[in-house]
């Protein structure tokens, strides 16, 4: 049997929380709806978004 060494890496909380995240597939459906959208022209910029709330 081959022995494979144990790997180990830093990494910045940020980009975990985010690795994290991927990992989940509800999370994968989001992104890929979100993505969808935005290439459809389904988006509004975030001074549209932020006047809105602020409403």
């Amino acid at each position: 049997m081959k022995k494979i060494p144990p790997i180990a890496g830093i990494m910045d909380i940020d980009d975990m929380e985010d690795w994290l995240e991927l990992q989940d597939s509800e999370m994968q459906k989001q992104i890929a709806e979100g993505y969808k959208e935005y290439r459809q022209g389904r988006t509004r910029s975030l001074d549209d978004f932020l006047s809105e709330k602020r409403h």
